[in-house]
């Protein structure tokens, strides 16, 4: 009877471990989660106020350009125009961090509906694809257009984001169950 009860404390603690190794677990991916989507949110931003703050500090404008200058071309005829002047990054680039920053969001309801994760290499070699034809295109046809552009790093972006959320959520997975060798 005694060992019993001992073996069944046993599986207890066992299970009470499992239980707290899963939601903490849960607790670093919903971590991992909430930088990302704030970090898209704020790139975002940045990107949509620059024309703003031009009117109010040309200086902070200029450091905004600067930093953007590493991941961009930055030619204004291939950006957006607001009221105050041009975005500080491309129509495409400015395509795919939005699209970043949608997949990011749209990510957790899509995870929870299918219950799984997807293979996005085909889809992230279509979406690639699709720029280069665009770029090809737009090569061959001088004429500036700037929304097939935008709609062709809005499919890159929106796909690299799951991909990014994947790879994270299967990290903290192998991570919990000690498989990463260091």
């Amino acid at each position: 009877m005694e060992q019993a009860g001992a073996f069944t404390k046993k599986t207890v603690s066992i299970r009470n471990y499992g239980f707290m190794a899963f939601s903490k677990a849960k607790k670093h991916a919903r971590l991992g989660y909430g930088l990302l989507l704030g970090g898209a949110a704020l790139w975002c931003a940045a990107i949509l106020i620059a024309p703003a703050v031009k009117a109010h500090s040309p200086a902070g404008e200029a450091w905004i350009r600067f930093f953007f200058r590493r991941v961009c071309h930055q030619n204004p005829d291939r950006s957006f125009s607001m009221a105050n002047g041009t975005l500080p990054v491309c129509a495409r680039c400015a395509g795919i961090y939005a699209g970043f920053l949608l997949g990011t969001v749209l990510y957790p309801v899509f995870r929870k509906r299918t219950g799984r994760d997807f293979s996005w290499r085909l889809w992230l070699i279509l979406a690639a694809g699709a720029g280069m034809a665009e770029w090809v295109i737009s090569s061959l046809l001088p004429i500036p257009n700037l929304w097939p552009r935008a709609a062709t790093g809005l499919f890159l972006g929106g796909l690299i984001a799951p991909c990014t959320l994947s790879g994270l959520h299967d990290l903290l997975n192998r991570t919990r169950k000690g498989r990463i060798i260091q």
